[in-house]
C-alpha cells in the first residue's frame, strides 16, 4: 500500500504548518502534498517550510486543488485527504483512520464535537468528512465536474456505494477547525462563506443521484471497476 498524503489549502498559512508536520511523521505516509487554492497569505511558504510538496493553483476550489495534486502521482494505491484547517491532529489521528483499512474501503475521520453532536454526525448525517483514505480506483472513477468545489466529498460517498465498496468512519479525538468566523475578515464573509459551502453540498447529494444513479457510461465504469478491482489494503 502506498499512501500519498493530499492537503487542499486557501489562506491557511496559521495551521498549514502542523498538519503537514503531522503527516510527514506518520510512517505509513510516503508524500505530503499541498495544493495551494490561489491563497493570498503564505500557506505555500509554510507548507515548504514544514517539507511538504506545494502545487499551485489558480482557480479557487477544494475539489479542484485535490485534483491538481492527485494528477502529479502515478503510484499512490490510495490518498489521505486532510483539510488544512485542522486543530488538534496527531500521528495517532490519522493511525485511527488508517486502521479502517482492515475492514473498509474508504476510511473516514470525523472531528471532534463534543458526544451529542458526534453522536448525530455519525449515525444520523452524511459522512462529509474531509479527513478520509481514499483508493485510487475510487477517486478515479468521480468524474470531473464532481471535483469542483466543495462537491467532492458527496460524490465520493455516492461512488463508492455504487461501487459496492465497505465504508468506516471512526471520530478523531480532540481534533477540530478553525470556525469559518475566526478565518475570514468579517461575519458577514464568514457566513456568505459557510452558505456557499452549505447549499453547494446539498446540492450536490441531489445532483449526483439525477445524473449519475442510471446513466449508461457510469454503469459501465463501475462494471469495469469492479472486474479488476485490486483488494482494497495489499
Amino acid at each position: 500500500m502506498n499512501i500519498v498524503a493530499v492537503i487542499p489549502a486557501r489562506n491557511e498559512g496559521a495551521t498549514i504548518a502542523k498538519v503537514v508536520h503531522v503527516a510527514l511523521s506518520h510512517p505509513r505516509i510516503q508524500r505530503v502534498i499541498v495544493s495551494d487554492s490561489a491563497s493570498r497569505d503564505d500557506t505555500a511558504t509554510q507548507a515548504r517550510a514544514a517539507g511538504a510538496e506545494v502545487v499551485r493553483v489558480d482557480i479557487p476550489g477544494k475539489g479542484q486543488a485535490m485534483q491538481a495534486a492527485t494528477s502529479r502521482v502515478s503510484d499512490a494505491t490510495h490518498f489521505l485527504f486532510l483539510d488544512a484547517d485542522l486543530l488538534g491532529l496527531t500521528t495517532e489521528s490519522i493511525s485511527s483512520i488508517l486502521n479502517l483499512l482492515s475492514k473498509a474501503d474508504m476510511a473516514i475521520g470525523i472531528q471532534d464535537r463534543g458526544w451529542f453532536i458526534n453522536f448525530f454526525t455519525r449515525h444520523l448525517l452524511p459522512w462529509l468528512s474531509g479527513q478520509r483514505i481514499v483508493p485510487r480506483e475510487l477517486w478515479d472513477a468521480i468524474p470531473a465536474e464532481m471535483k469542483e468545489g466543495y462537491r467532492v466529498e458527496a460524490a465520493l460517498n455516492f461512488f463508492a456505494k455504487k461501487l459496492k465498496m465497505t465504508v468506516r468512519a471512526c471520530t478523531l479525538k480532540g481534533v477540530g477547525a478553525l470556525l469559518q468566523e475566526e478565518k475570514r475578515s468579517g461575519l458577514l464573509v464568514a457566513l456568505r462563506g459557510r452558505y456557499y459551502l452549505i447549499t453547494e453540498v446539498l446540492t450536490t447529494l441531489v445532483m449526483v443521484r439525477l445524473r449519475y444513479w442510471q446513466r449508461a457510461d457510469t454503469q459501465e465504469k463501475v462494471a469495469h471497476i469492479m472486474r479488476n478491482r485490486v483488494t482494497i489494503g495489499k
